[in-house]
């Protein structure tokens, strides 16, 4: 019965050593073949960068962009335990601040203490990227390594500004420093930027322009046999002359475009001939293929003829000189005669009243103002004395 006792105690024993292992941290623990007097960190590495231990020194270099507020540290020592100023230290936990030097207290079994001092350095920006570019207004397409932009047609390639976003430290090309705004350069050629990081790396952009085709479009001059049109906008106005043939009329005309058709017919200017008689649609298209369409609308002027060809009184024929007409007549009394008389205008009136061939009497015992009205509004007088044969 004493010997089950004296074992059971033995377990209980044995039982309470290892639960107080177990519950001392292992950066505390002292490894079992070490000194009393051992108090050395062994390994240290934060954020999974493991730092250079020499002699009292640690210096670790981590990624750029790291905060170095609130770096937690992974450490083993030899020691029985760690402290920063008077902050105990548990490895994987404890949170340090290492804008400066961080100084780390490793205490040995015999409180012996070995003092480390660790160094946090944050590695150079290694970003070298163009990430916007654009020459005089026209926005550059990037495809990996390469910048393509189409600039409008007429632009002087010779010397273009480009505008530019980059997360490196310096842009050049052949060595010349970029300014994004400022610095022209020849893309008669491709280009090639060489974009630097901070680290000193290095990244080559090239960048290929290309002139769009020309878009111009325009019908910048129009006429018809000589009469010049009224260019408004999409539409072409023009009159031509009375009698004039508008059934076959030739255009001369100047375009900014590259081909003009009607109907799909080519035109040429001063050499194609075209029926007006309806409005006229000319498609011009441009070197890039796009279209403008211009109406062509076309309308005769009213005739301007306005003579009297022929004047008679009874069977004597009057003698139109100029606009001076002259007839002699048998009757003595030449105050309500009726005269014969054919015009090219649409109407003829004495003191404002009509006259109707072989119909209108009319007082000519004084000379008479016979006034011919044509088509387009013009007048024409005649002067007509009538005498005594």
């Amino acid at each position: 019965m004493k010997q089950n006792n004296y074992l059971s105690f033995l377990l209980i024993c044995w039982i309470w050593m290892l639960v107080g292992c177990v519950g001392q941290n292992a950066t505390e623990v002292q490894n079992e073949f070490s000194t009393p007097s051992a108090n050395n960190i062994v390994s240290y590495s934060i954020n999974g960068v493991s730092g250079v231990i020499t002699n009292q020194n640690i210096s670790l270099s981590l990624p750029y962009g790291t905060k170095l507020k609130g770096l937690v540290a992974s450490f083993t020592i030899d020691g029985v335990s760690v402290n920063v100023n008077t902050t105990k230290q548990v490895s994987g936990i404890t949170a340090n601040d290492f804008t400066n030097p961080v100084i780390y207290t490793v205490a040995a079994t015999d409180g012996s203490t070995h003092n480390y001092t660790v160094t946090v350095s944050i590695a150079l920006n290694s970003a070298k990227d163009i990430s916007k570019y654009s020459l005089e207004g026209s926005l550059g397409v990037i495809t990996g390594d390469n910048i393509a932009v189409t600039v409008p047609y007429g632009s002087n390639i010779k010397s273009l500004i480009a505008s530019f976003t980059t997360s490196g430290a310096a842009v050049k090309i052949n060595e010349i420093t970029q300014t994004s705004e400022q610095t022209p350069n020849d893309f008669t050629n491709p280009v090639i930027y060489t974009v630097t990081a901070a680290d000193g790396s290095r990244h080559h952009y090239t960048v290929t322009v290309s002139v769009a085709p020309n878009s111009a479009k325009d019908i910048t001059r129009y006429s018809l046999e000589g009469i010049p049109g009224v260019i408004t906008d999409d539409n072409i106005a023009v009159t031509v002359p009375y009698g004039s043939n508008i059934k076959s009329l030739i255009a001369s005309f100047s375009t900014s475009g590259a081909d003009v058709r009607i109907n799909e017919i080519t035109q040429t200017s001063e050499q194609t001939p075209n029926d007006f008689t309806n409005p006229v649609t000319y498609t011009v298209t441009a070197a890039d293929g796009s279209r403008h369409d211009y109406t062509v609308t076309v309308t005769m002027a009213l005739n301007s003829a306005k003579d009297i060809t022929a004047f008679s009184i009874g069977t004597l024929q009057g003698v139109i000189t100029g606009d001076n007409i002259k007839v002699f007549t048998y009757t003595p009394d030449r105050r309500s005669l009726v005269a014969n008389f054919t015009t090219t205008g649409i109407s003829v009136s004495v003191n404002g009243i009509v006259q109707i061939s072989g119909v209108t009497p009319v007082d000519f015992s004084t000379s008479v103002i016979y006034t011919v009205t044509a088509a387009d509004g013009t007048t024409q007088d005649y002067t007509v004395r009538v005498g005594k044969v």
